[in-house]
């Protein structure tokens, strides 16, 4: 029987949820930070953005949950393929998180960010929510 180190017992998490507000070229993104135990609790949480945020166009998200092999993945919620989701996923990734949902909320503001424009705002707003929220070591 192999031992349990408590090692891989401990994991990064946020250290409370958090939202922060971001605007590039009047487009406006609200970045959201909430600890997740599970892929369903995660899944149950994203469904609550539309109603938090009812005239926004996207609530794009990524989540990764578990410890020892954990579960990824992530939405760009109706923008180009990989300027949402990914970018988000890549910041809970860069800063070690698990357990971790992060949605960015757009209200579009009539220019066009272009894709990279897109991929920077919604890395970069998931970015500071993440700062926000803080890490706290489980």
């Amino acid at each position: 029987m192999a031992q349990i180190d408590a090692a891989d017992l401990t994991f990064l998490a946020p250290r409370r949820d958090a939202d922060v507000e971001l605007t590039v070229k009047r487009s406006r993104f609200i970045g959201s930070v909430r600890s997740a135990a599970s892929a369903d609790a995660a899944g149950a949480m994203i469904k609550d953005f539309p109603a938090l945020y009812p005239k926004a166009n996207h609530h794009c998200w990524a989540y990764r949950v578990g410890i020892t092999s954990p579960l990824e993945h992530c939405s760009d919620a109706g923008e180009p393929s990989g300027t949402a989701g990914r970018p988000i996923l890549g910041m809970i990734k860069r800063h070690s998180l698990d357990n971790t949902l992060v949605v960015v909320t757009r209200y579009f503001g009539g220019i066009k960010l272009g894709v990279r424009g897109l991929i920077d705002a919604y890395g970069e707003t998931a970015e500071l929510a993440i700062k926000e929220a803080g890490v706290v070591e489980m």
